[in-house]
């Protein structure tokens, strides 16, 4: 397919709308995970017109069609096949009724030998349009060639570092980081603040006043910018400049390119928090750069560690107790690029401006649109109907209007506070057409059978066909009373009973679908037959909409006994309700409180049968506010949660299952086991602090929580959970030594040797314990933690000579200067 501009403008906006509301969906969540959203749908606009081009079409009929813009015009030389243009009438309609036309199509024949040609005046404007894109494409394009040359010239005048310590810290950070490719450290007059530059080679420029800086400034600084490095942000940053160089005339592009720089400095920011500094120390020194900076800024190709153009919004992040600062796994990126991947070839796929098949009069329908007017070759089985501001799902099979398949579906009602009512309902399908359309204040009898009154002006019409079959009702208010006006196939016909049963019985089967009379037939029900007469008659409605309706109206008005509710359950259950709406059913319980020990059990069960996650997690934490759960229903929740795909909402649940307090410490265990299990370390990581910082644990709680902690494997958070048990409650001589087992996965010397320090604060370590810290050390990378480390074992209060010989045996592989910083911390002097 060949789009035109606007087609392709149309197919830009929505994707980026579709960015907008994704990156609010997730504004919560870590600015990795931000940046990456945006920085998808920026790449995605660079290849949307390729996809564009050689994607099938998906018709959508938003926009006019490019032929209808402008008369056909078919010259009279085309050769011997011209075009011709032909009316067709709708067989079906043969007569003109209600003050309608008959429907008619316009079939363009022998459409592929006519010619179009684009008026003058189009064609000027196009060529205004193409040249004023051309000049603002050029004029970026040139910006960002000279921002690259600018970079290219500062490093090639940049002399090579040749500080030893910002050679060793940078090569530890890319170690520690998981980084492979080499870094070249370079120091320029040219530059104020740090910086990374290019794309395969990264080059660290720095300052000359670098060689000022204390150890902690320099980490900040090589964490900060190897994070770019990891990140691959110099493409993304890149491709910023080339989306807003291609669209620069859309808005939205230049918000989504200034939002993705910011999120990405903040998501290296995160990094460095992330290894323990600091946020005070952090944003001060920050604070610091851009003053030195003193306003002079690198070129935008840049990676620039400080700008003062986007400090202030870097700071409230960094300052931010409450944010979330978790990198985004590779298993994640790649099912977003997947995701991201698909949602391109559909966008791509969408041509707006298509012309849709619309059953009304005066809308042209082109017969390449492989649609029929009576049949639905290319609709989904599953509809929506919306009604009063909603959606209603319907399944096409359900319907019992007809009793044969539906291919379309809409149901609008608007409501005024004097309940005057525009109601408009269209239903058509195979043999099948329905077209409901009424007005005013209009009030019904009691079982919903009869129209009794109608307001002044309004009016009740009602138009079906069902096979062979065509019934026409009218209903008017005159003189205090109504008149209605019947027809069958035309021919008028006597309001007699077997027209108001027919009647009654659309209304009922109206309702069923739509639950429009729930108001007025469900207290009648209850009035007939109790609970039983409401689930006799939801058993007979096939919108599960309409179902719910009247489930959520019977849990809100009337006080059910466990065995009603279990049988309102079973229903919902054995008729395969959605979790959506068996969630909405059980919010209705739990208004009204669940305190009967056997309600709360149906409550639970209908969770357990639940399977979206999200509604899993809804209805536990709701059920949670109106008490503690019993130990038997701690089973049952805490088995569901360890059937939950999802991290996030397991975490979210047992977080909110601790926050209740007083559990036992068996629950506790419980909680504890269901974390070992979870696959997201993040989240694994705030369960566990939650565990951890709420009173001594038991000792099948504690052999639960080292369990999940050996089950980690992120070094930041397998430290930060180690640090913060170590630090809250002793651990025994065992468990001691299953920290440091966990802490052997460590990769990053920087983490473990936070890890040994810690374990080395305990006063009651054993032989064993020591001589395995020294063992989780013995093969560090970094000669400068793992001498401090040692340094501290042999300052130990239990360090014995077997201890102090295993030191000086692992310090053998130190440089000079360490190793005789270890020697002499052990008293036996220099080498």
């Amino acid at each position: 397919m060949n789009p035109n501009p606007m087609d392709l403008l149309a197919r830009v906006i929505l994707l980026l709308l579709t960015a907008f509301v994704v990156s609010l969906a997730v504004r919560r969540r870590s600015a990795s995970l931000r940046a990456l959203v945006w920085t998808l749908a920026l790449g995605g606009l660079l290849v949307l017109p390729a996809l564009s081009r050689y994607s099938p079409r998906l018709r959508l009929g938003l926009l006019p069609a490019a032929a209808a813009a402008s008369p056909a015009v078919i010259p009279a030389d085309r050769g011997e096949h011209p075009a011709s243009l032909t009316r067709q009438r709708d067989k079906s309609a043969n007569t003109a009724t209600d003050g309608q036309l008959p429907i008619e199509t316009l079939v363009l024949e022998n459409a592929a030998s006519a010619i179009n040609p684009v008026p003058p005046s189009a064609i000027s404007w196009l060529a205004i349009a193409g040249l004023a894109w051309a000049l603002g494409f050029l004029a970026l394009i040139f910006r960002l060639v000279r921002s690259l040359h600018s970079i290219r010239r500062i490093v090639r005048t940049a002399r090579v570092s040749s500080d030893t310590m910002w050679v060793g810290l940078v090569n530890q950070v890319r170690s520690d980081l998981g980084i492979s490719r080499a870094v070249s450290i370079r120091v320029s007059d040219a530059v104020t603040v740090p910086a990374v530059t290019g794309l395969v080679r990264p080059i660290l420029l720095l300052p000359p006043d670098s060689v000022e800086w204390n150890e902690s400034e320099r980490r900040q600084v090589a964490l900060h910018e190897m994070a770019h490095v990891k990140r691959w942000d110099g493409v993304s940053q890149l491709v910023n400049h080339l989306a807003c160089a291609v669209y620069w005339f859309v808005p939205l592009v230049w918000y989504g390119a200034r939002h993705a720089a910011e999120l990405r400095e903040l998501a290296c920011d995160d990094v460095v928090l992330n290894s323990g500094t600091r946020a005070s120390a952090y944003a001060e020194n920050l604070l610091k750069l851009v003053r030195l900076a003193g306003g002079v800024e690198l070129p935008p190709s840049a990676l620039a560690m400080a700008r003062s153009s986007r400090i202030h919004h870097r700071l409230r992040g960094i300052l931010d107790p409450a944010a979330r600062r978790e990198a985004v796994s590779g298993r994640v990126a790649l099912t977003m690029m997947a995701v991201a991947g698909g949602m391109f070839g559909l966008i791509a796929a969408m041509d707006p401006s298509s012309p849709l098949v619309v059953d009304r009069p005066g809308v042209n329908v082109g017969p390449e649109s492989g649609l029929t007017r009576n049949g639905a070759s290319g609709l989904p089985a599953s509809l929506t109907i919306g009604i009063g501001g909603g959606n209603i799902p319907v399944s096409a099979s359900d319907s019992v209007f007809c009793n044969h398949d539906i291919s379309s579906s809409s149901n609008s009602v608007h409501e005024d506070d004097d309940n005057n009512r525009t109601w408009t309902v269209k239903i058509s399908g195979a043999g099948c057409k329905i077209d409901l359309r009424a007005e005013g204040k209009i009030e019904y009898n009691d079982a919903f059978t009869d129209v009794e009154s109608i307001s002044s002006g309004g009016y009740f019409r009602v138009d079906v066909t069902d096979r062979d079959t065509r019934r026409q009702l009218d209903i008017v208010p005159t003189n205090g009373g109504l008149e209605r006006t019947y027809r069958v196939n035309g021919t008028e016909k006597t309001w007699d009973d077997a027209g108001r049963k027919w009647f009654a019985d659309f209304l009922i089967d109206l309702d069923r679908r739509t639950a429009i009379a729930v108001s007025s037939r469900l207290p009648r029900l209850l009035k007939q037959g109790g609970v039983t007469a409401v689930l006799d008659e939801t058993a007979l409605m096939p919108s599960e909409y309409a179902r719910s309706q009247y489930y959520t109206g019977l849990a809100e008005t009337t006080k059910l006994s466990p065995a009603d509710v279990q049988r309102l359950m079973d229903q919902a259950v054995r008729l395969k309700t959605s979790d959506y709406y068996q969630s909405e059913l059980l919010n209705a319980f739990l208004k009204n409180g669940v305190e009967d020990p056997e309600m709360r059990e149906i409550v639970v069960g209908m969770i357990e049968s639940m399977e979206s996650d999200y509604y899993r997690a809804q209805a536990m934490n709701t059920l949670m506010e109106k008490g503690r759960p019993t130990p038997a229903e701690m089973d049952v929740m805490l088995g569901v949660v360890g059937r939950m795909e999802s991290s996030y909402y397991q975490s979210e649940t047992l977080k909110q299952l601790l926050d209740l307090g007083k559990l036992t410490t068996e629950q506790r265990a419980m909680v504890a086991a269901t974390v070992s299990k979870m696959d997201d370390d993040y989240q694994v990581s705030q369960v566990l602090k939650e565990l951890a910082t709420r009173g001594e644990m038991g000792p099948e709680e504690r052999k639960a929580f080292f369990a999940a902690l050996g089950h980690m494997d992120s070094d930041y958070y397998l430290y930060e959970i180690a640090s913060t048990m170590l630090t809250t409650q002793t651990p025994t001589a065992d468990e001691t030594g299953l920290v440091i087992e966990a802490a052997g996965k460590i990769t990053s010397d920087y983490y473990r040797g936070e890890i040994a320090s810690d374990l080395l604060a305990i006063r009651n370590l054993t032989e064993g314990n020591l001589l395995s810290v020294v063992g989780l050390v013995r093969d560090m990378e970094s000669d400068y933690t793992k001498g401090e480390v040692l340094q501290k074992v042999l300052h130990h209060t239990t360090t014995n000579a077997k201890v102090r010989q295993a030191v000086l045996d692992a310090a053998g592989s130190l440089g000079d200067y360490y190793r005789g910083e270890v020697r002499r911390a052990a008293g036996t002097g220099e080498i």
